[in-house]
């Protein structure tokens, strides 16, 4: 209608505090682009916004790196884990691929969050994420290792090849197979 934002919604945010506690707020969101502050007696150790992904769209989320670990790590749902995930593939640093690479191999975690480590470690590029990539083969959910060796593919380097070959001409799964075959193509 006219006279409406073109950004006008409701958008939630959950606050998760250092005790254990969560909480959410509700925010009414009328730019493109805002900055919110909400009081608390004591940092919270993460935020996730719009944790039921109810609104349709892109948010990006600035937070310290150590908060970002900590939803990386502790996130009750998949989607908070992925966030987390996302904005920690821009961190080149060792605790954020340390947590990356932790999530990745932890077989309890949904696999399309731990995917999502896989792409982050990729766009991190570094020696220590090829390292962690190359130590993440053997995930045990085919879409977890499909997304390690695409992520592999990433890096023009003898050491992603030599970790792509044997799964390229064998892997239980031909999705992995076919994948990894793709990638050894791209380090080339």
């Amino acid at each position: 209608p006219e006279g409406t934002a073109p950004f006008a919604l409701s958008l939630e945010i959950e606050i998760h505090e250092a005790g254990g506690a969560s909480r959410r707020e509700l925010l009414s969101v009328t730019r493109a682009v805002e900055t919110h502050a909400f009081p608390a007696a004591v940092r919270p150790r993460f935020v996730i916004v719009d944790p039921d992904h109810r609104v349709v769209g892109d948010h990006t989320l600035t937070a310290p790196a150590d908060m970002l670990r900590a939803q990386l790590a502790s996130a009750p749902t998949a989607r908070g884990r992925w966030l987390a995930a996302q904005s920690l593939g821009k961190r080149d640093e060792p605790e954020t691929i340390a947590a990356l690479r932790d999530v990745l191999l932890d077989e309890t975690v949904f696999w399309g969050a731990r995917a999502e480590c896989a792409y982050a470690l990729a766009a991190i590029r570094g020696t220590e994420a090829l390292a962690a990539l190359r130590g993440s083969t053997g995930v045990k959910h085919p879409k977890a290792r499909r997304a390690v060796v695409w992520a592999l593919g990433r890096f023009a380097k003898a050491e992603a090849a030599e970790a792509l070959i044997p799964i390229a001409l064998s892997d239980e799964s031909y999705a992995v197979e076919a994948e990894a075959a793709r990638s050894l193509g791209a380090t080339r």
